[in-house]
């Protein structure tokens, strides 16, 4: 999908953080948050079984991940990974788990829970 499309997505009450995502999309909306800095349209992807629907969890200017770490004596792991989509260089958060976001206010938070196996 390419960035005007994602914009265009259905925006979740902003008090609603029950809803969980598959994926999460980080897309720079363009417009000037009172802080200065650029409101981030935070896009959960709920995967289904013949297509994926996009909603907009958010408009942040600011971000905290919880991201747990897989721990193993000799070794660590991330449980969540980023990568750029081409060419439309959304970035977008993604891992074998569940994604929630807080309530949307100019901070938010997205947090992870991993599979159980």
């Amino acid at each position: 999908m390419k960035k005007k499309e994602l914009l265009k997505s259905p925006v979740r009450d902003w008090k609603d953080s029950s809803k969980e995502y598959d994926r999460i999309l980080l897309v720079p909306t363009g417009t000037k948050h009172d802080s200065g800095y650029m409101h981030i349209a935070v896009i959960g992807v709920t995967k289904g079984d013949k297509e994926d629907t996009y909603e907009i969890a958010a408009y942040p200017d600011d971000i905290s991940t919880y991201f747990p770490v897989n721990k193993y004596p000799t070794f660590e792991y991330p449980t969540v990974r980023m990568d750029c989509l081409y060419p439309s260089g959304i970035l977008q958060y993604h891992g074998r788990g569940k994604f929630t976001v807080s309530e949307a206010l100019s901070s938010i938070d997205i947090r992870f829970t991993p599979l159980t196996n």
